[in-house]
Order: structure tokens, then sequence, then C-alpha cells
């Protein structure tokens, strides 16, 4: 529609825009009314979930979340829970912790008669059987550390259990061997003892050659894991 000039009262000439049958002036009440109905409308071609569901369609599907990834596999593999697989390995480790603290602790309780503790009967076993050992072949044989080896040693020798006699290869170091009294007190540990393999026996446990050598099989076994580790 073509433009028309209109002259007011003070004479000035004033631009009138014409308006389609129809449409309102922008910024009056009505057309404000309309484009908020116009905004409230959905898209065409969005339905909202609500919707979908009442209209018995399958809902959009969620898009899948990020997997979460841990930089340290230690965190990773200790917040990993136990498989079945990994149960005999648990039972075996925590029974042999707890067969060798209970065992020292009956070994103790039984010869404290003799003065001697479990510790100490193991080093003298092995004094016993004759064979010419240094300190530091004692810390090996029985996995003791080498100050626990010391203090058991100066222990025994302030009893009169134990010598030292010259090692000629080295003269740092010398031979470990047990007196006449030393030899009297691991008897008479192994006297009270005996009750203890008595009942092992009448429980069915085994106690001949056997068992010794699954024994050191273990003991061969916890060697080789000690000696990969640097912190054992």
């Amino acid at each position: 529609m073509a433009k028309k000039e209109k002259s007011g009262k003070s004479g000035k000439k004033v631009q009138k825009s014409g308006l389609q049958t129809g449409e309102r002036a922008p910024g009056s009440p009505k057309a404000i009314g309309q484009s908020k109905r116009k905004a409230q409308e959905p898209t065409p071609g969005l339905i909202s979930p609500r919707r979908r569901q009442r209209a018995g369609e399958a809902p959009l599907p969620t898009p899948a979340a990020a997997p979460i990834v841990t930089p340290d596999p230690l965190v990773a593999s200790a917040r990993t829970p136990a498989t079945p697989s990994s149960a005999p390995t648990t039972a075996l480790i925590t029974s042999l912790a707890a067969l060798a603290n209970r065992s020292g602790l009956l070994v103790d309780a039984r010869i404290r008669a003799s003065g001697l503790r479990g510790a100490e009967l193991s080093v003298y076993a092995l004094l016993a059987a004759g064979q010419k050992l240094t300190p530091g072949d004692v810390v090996e044989a029985t996995g003791l550390a080498a100050t626990t080896i010391s203090s058991l040693i100066r222990r025994a020798e302030s009893r009169g259990d134990l010598e030292r006699t010259p090692n000629p290869r080295d003269a740092r170091s010398s031979f470990l061997v047990l007196t006449d009294t030393g030899r009297f007190r691991y008897t008479e540990a192994l006297v009270y003892l005996d009750p203890l393999v008595r009942d092992l026996k009448l429980a069915g446990v085994p106690t001949g050659t056997q068992v010794v050598s699954a024994l050191g099989l273990l003991r061969r076994w916890v060697d080789a894991m000690g000696a990969a580790d640097p912190r054992i």
C-alpha cells in the first residue's frame, strides 16, 4: 500500500505507514499478546517426552555418558572388587599368615618352661645339627632380621648356651657353637613339644616327611618372592 502524507494541525507533514488488514501496530497490547502465544507454542517437529509417553511413542535415546578414566592403575586395581578366581589366593595367603602367627604363639607357650621362645628354638635347632654357621648363615636359614638374630645370640651367650669360635675364612666373622648347657636347654624344649606332636597326630594332621617337604616348598616360594621384592 502506498504511503500517504497527512498534514497535521501544526502544518507539518506526518508520514504514516499503512498496515495490512488484520495487522496490529507493533507495541500494542494485542500484538504483544500474540507474540507471547507464538513464543509458547512448541517448535514444529519437537514433542516433549511426556507427550511422547502419553501417545505411546518410544522416548528419544539418552546420550551415553562419557566413560570415567582412572589415570592411576593402582587406584583402579584397589577399587576393583575381588573376583571368585581370587578367592583361593586370598584364602591361601591369609591362612599362611594366620598359621605363622598362631603356631608361633603356641610354641612359645609350650616351651616357656625351658626358658626359650620359638625364635630362639629355631636358632638352637640349627646349631644342634652340628653345622658350623655364622650369624649371617643363621639369618639366611631362619628368615629373621639380622638385628633379631644379634639380640638372640647375645642373650644365649649371656646364659652360657652359646660360644663363638674364630672363622678362618673371615676374621670379621665367627662360628656359633652350642655349649653343653645350650644343648640341654634345647633337648628340654623338645620334650615340652612332644605332647603337641601327639595332639597333631590324634587330630589326623600328618607330621611326616611329606609335610616337611611341603613346608620346605612353601619356604622356597616365600624366599623367592622376598628376593624379588626390594622392600623385604
